[in-house]
C-alpha cells in the first residue's frame, strides 16, 4: 500500500503516536538583508553542524558550484567555497547531515535535480561534501555523489536525517508527488541509479511543492515550503528560517514557542 505523507501549514511532527502540541511559532522576524552581489538566486539552504550559527545557501541553476555561510543573525556571508568537482546544472535544495550512519562527520548534501533533460548527457546528481572545519578556505572537494533517473520530471526538496538517510521528493501537484530514499550502495558509482517508490508526499490538492524542505536534526520534524522559498529549520530546533529567491533578499527568522 502506498504511504501519503501529508503536512499540515508547514510544520509536521514524525512521532505519530506521540502527545506532542502542535509546535507553534512566532511571525517573521527580519534578521538582515543578504547585501553580496554573488548571493542573488537562493533555491536552498541547511544549518550547519560544525559551526553554531552559520547557514548554508546556494544559488539556482546558472551560477558556478558554489555554496556560501551565511550568519544567520545578520545575513551577512561569512564564507564562500567552490566545490571542486561538482557542476551546478540546476541546483535545487541543499541539506546538512552525518555523512553515514557509522561515520561521525558532518556532510552538506547538494541536489542537482532540476531537470536533467534539459541538459543533454547529464544525469540529476546528488553531491556529498564534508563541512568545513573552517570558514577562511575556498574550496571544498566533493566527498562521493550519486546519479540517479526517475519518472518525475525534477526535484525541489532534499532531507536528510539523524541516521543519514537521504531522502529526495518530486515535484508536482496535489498529493502524488513520489518520495524516495536514496539507497546508500550506489553512491559512488559511475553509473546512474533508477529511483521508485510507492511512498507518496503532499500538502494540497492545488499547490506546486514541495519547493524544499528539511528534517530537524533530532528526525522528529519536517519543515517544506511551496512558495519558492528555502526554507531551513535551526540545528538546534528551537528555529526556521526563510529566504526568497532574487537579489538583496531579507533573511526571516522564526522562533519556536512551545
Amino acid at each position: 500500500m502506498a504511504t501519503t505523507y501529508v503536512l499540515i501549514v508547514i510544520i509536521y511532527n514524525l512521532i505519530i503516536q506521540s502527545a506532542c502540541a502542535v509546535p507553534q511559532f512566532s511571525h517573521g522576524r527580519v534578521v538582515g538583508r543578504i547585501s553580496s552581489e554573488s548571493v542573488y538566486d537562493v533555491s536552498g539552504c541547511a544549518a550547519s553542524r560544525v559551526h553554531p550559527g552559520v547557514l548554508y545557501v546556494h544559488n539556482d541553476h546558472g551560477d558556478s558550484a558554489r555554496i556560501f555561510a551565511l550568519d544567520r543573525n545578520t545575513a551577512k556571508v561569512v564564507g564562500e567555497f567552490l566545490i571542486s568537482g561538482a557542476r551546478n546544472n540546476d541546483w535545487e535544495d541543499i541539506a546538512v547531515g552525518p555523512c553515514d550512519w557509522a561515520d561521525a562527520r558532518s556532510c552538506i548534501y547538494i541536489l542537482d535535480g532540476g531537470s536533467a533533460d534539459e541538459y543533454p548527457g547529464y544525469e540529476n546528481t546528488v553531491y556529498r561534501v564534508v563541512e568545513p572545519d573552517r570558514m577562511n578556505i575556498t574550496q571544498l572537494p566533493v566527498d562521493s555523489s550519486l546519479q540517479y533517473r526517475w519518472t518525475a520530471r525534477s526535484s525541489g526538496t532534499i532531507m536528510v536525517d539523524e541516521e543519514a538517510n537521504v531522502f529526495i521528493i518530486a515535484e508536482g501537484h496535489g498529493l502524488n508527488n513520489m518520495i524516495v530514499q536514496l539507497p546508500s550502495a550506489a553512491w559512488g558509482s559511475t553509473s546512474a541509479v533508477f529511483l521508485q517508490s510507492d511512498s507518496m508526499y503532499g500538502v494540497s490538492q492545488s499547490r506546486k511543492g514541495p519547493l524544499g524542505g528539511d528534517i530537524s536534526a533530532d528526525g522528529t520534524e519536517i519543515l517544506e515550503s511551496d512558495w519558492g522559498e528555502a526554507v531551513c529549520w535551526s540545528a538546534d530546533g528551537k528555529y526556521y528560517y526563510t529566504l526568497a529567491e532574487g537579489h538583496y533578499q531579507l533573511l526571516f527568522e522564526y522562533m519556536r514557542l512551545n
